[in-house]
Order: C-alpha cells, then sequence, then structure tokens
C-alpha cells in the first residue's frame, strides 16, 4: 500500500467541514429521508449540495420539522415545501401523517422522495452552538441559479404529411400579371389664339394643382 504523507492529508481535508460564510447559496437537494426528532414529532432530513461560487460542492444539512403545536412553525413548513414543488394541493391528496411510524411512514417518504434533484436558495447564518460554530439556515427561497430539476419541454407537434398513397397536390403557380395598357397619347396642345386688345387687363388665373 502506497504511503501518504499527513500534510496530504491535512492539505486534501482543510475547510471541508469549517462554517460557511453568511450569506444566500443556491443548492440542491442530493438526499432525503423521513425520520422522528427527539420529541418524537415527524420531520424530514435533507442534505444539500452548494451549486457554484467559491463553495461549490460543498454541503449543507437540514431538518424540517412538523409541529402541529406551533402554527407559525407550520406556516414555515409547508412555504419552504412550496419552494421544493410541493403546494396544498400535494398535500391534500396524501393520507395522514403518522408521527409514531418515523421513518416508515408513507407521508413522510413522499415528501423526501419528491424533495431530492429540486434546487432552492439558502439564507445561512453561522451560530454557536454548545461550544461549537455551525450553520443555521435562516430562509428557504426559490433558486436563483440553473440546477436541481427542471422541467422537460413540451414535445414538439411533428409536421403534418400525407398518408401513404394519397397523391400531394402540386401547387398552383399564380398567375402571370396582366400588364398594364399603354397610356393614350395626349394630342398637342392649341395654338394660342391672337388676343383681342382690351382697355384693362383680365387677372392671372390660380395654378391649377394637380391631382394623383
Amino acid at each position: 500500500m502506497t504511503s501518504i504523507s499527513w500534510s496530504d492529508l491535512i492539505k486534501n481535508s482543510a475547510g471541508s467541514f469549517d462554517p460557511l460564510p453568511n450569506g444566500d447559496y443556491d443548492v440542491v437537494c442530493v438526499s432525503a429521508e423521513a425520520a422522528q426528532s427527539s420529541t418524537g414529532k415527524a420531520m424530514i432530513k435533507g442534505k444539500f449540495r452548494v451549486q457554484g461560487g467559491p463553495h461549490d460542492g460543498r454541503h449543507i444539512w437540514n431538518q424540517f420539522v412538523i409541529s402541529p403545536e406551533n402554527p407559525n412553525a407550520l406556516s414555515f413548513f409547508f412555504q419552504h415545501m412550496k419552494v421544493f414543488g410541493m403546494d396544498t394541493d400535494f398535500f391534500t391528496q396524501m393520507p395522514p401523517v403518522n408521527p409514531a411510524l418515523g421513518a416508515d411512514d408513507p407521508s413522510l417518504q413522499r415528501i423526501a422522495a419528491t424533495m431530492v434533484n429540486r434546487a432552492a436558495r439558502f439564507t445561512l447564518k453561522q451560530e454557536t452552538w454548545q461550544g461549537q460554530v455551525r450553520n443555521v439556515v435562516k430562509a428557504i427561497k426559490p433558486s436563483l441559479a440553473p440546477g436541481g430539476s427542471v422541467p422537460a419541454a413540451g414535445p414538439q407537434m411533428p409536421a403534418l404529411s400525407a398518408p401513404a398513397g394519397v397523391p400531394t397536390a402540386t401547387p398552383t403557380p399564380a398567375p402571370a400579371p396582366t400588364p398594364a395598357p399603354a397610356p393614350a397619347p395626349q394630342p398637342e396642345p392649341a395654338a394660342p389664339q391672337q388676343a383681342q386688345p382690351s382697355a384693362v387687363a383680365p387677372p392671372p388665373e390660380p395654378p391649377t394643382e394637380l391631382a394623383f
């Protein structure tokens, strides 16, 4: 077995478990599972991978706990699920959740399966818990970057073709334009007549406008 120096091992692992800086991160869910919290509540445990930026490939873990006794917590839960494509219609079509089943609850399993490969945008903040600095997800919003689950484009309509054996009509060429008749020759202007002498010359006629 080839030996590996401790320096190389430290270099390869440096920073991989350090908390991420505060800020927004586009992520995609790489795994999710149904679970039960330490207080007996139903929840989803998710693992997310950062998409893009200087921390591309880093992972973030988060838990989505269902707290029936806390309306505000329930509101956040459903808002977060909507980001992952699960709206009110999604939940009303599922059987009731049974927290006692934990990972075996079919409703939780379906939520977890739906979350995988879905994208989101996490707002992270560093907080200290039991003497250790860790990342806490403070907000979950729709992702601004490509990636995750993207709806497939609708099927293209094929071009219509005539059935086999049916002759295709040959388009009729447009008739050639009929040449316009030659303009009629204009008569020669009549010779001016000799003006009769008059004491007062008549006022000149106003110019005639040509209408086209």
